[in-house]
């Protein structure tokens, strides 16, 4: 019998990739947002319903709104609209840079390091645009309807983390020193 209980213990649990693999668990919740995003615009789309009506029904309950006001009665914004894109050039650009700078990063630093990089590089892009938006006059002027959602923030801070704990990383060395780095080649014809 104590065999049988070691060899459940062992039994391996479903994950996608290592278990302790936050860049893995954090492509997976912004694709699973993405897509419904785009599953709720469909039926939005399918039931005839204006686009108007997504917009105010659903995208204004997940993106930071421009306008302070709004904000204060959207505070879960600041969560929800760091995993949502509404663009399929935004999820692909930005699941690129998370898996290239976060792999990168958690190889460095650790997986218990991503999130809160993740995490907090979101929130301050988040309040930083609400103060440009709310206190720089030229953006007062275009925050009608403005909103910001994406991972464009977090990613950012990931870059910024990778660069910081390894600033002498050559990334594709290959291709880089396929180069000639110094100036003691002539490119003159004889």
């Amino acid at each position: 019998m104590a065999m049988h209980a070691v060899e459940k213990e062992r039994t391996p649990r479903l994950s996608l990739g290592e278990e302790r693999n936050m860049v893995t668990h954090l492509l997976v919740v912004n694709l699973s947002v993405f897509i419904l995003v785009q599953f709720t615009d469909i039926i939005y789309k399918m039931e005839n319903m204006p686009a108007l009506s997504f917009e105010r029904s659903v995208l204004e309950n997940i993106r930071v709104p421009a306008h302070f006001s709004e904000f204060i009665t959207h505070p879960w914004t600041l969560v929800s609209a760091m995993f949502v894109h509404t663009r399929v050039i935004d999820i692909v650009s930005n699941m690129i840079w998370l898996w290239g700078f976060g792999t990168f990063l958690q190889q460095q630093a650790g997986h218990r390091r991503i999130l809160p990089v993740y995490l907090f590089g979101a929130l301050t892009g988040f309040v930083f645009y609400l103060a440009a938006m709310n206190l720089v006059p030229p953006f007062m002027a275009i925050r009608s309807g403005a909103f910001m959602a994406g991972a464009q923030a977090s990613v950012m801070a990931l870059a910024v983390a990778a660069v910081v704990i390894a600033p002498k990383y050559r990334v594709l060395p290959a291709l880089m020193g396929a180069f000639p780095s110094g100036s003691s080649h002539s490119f003159t014809s004889p």
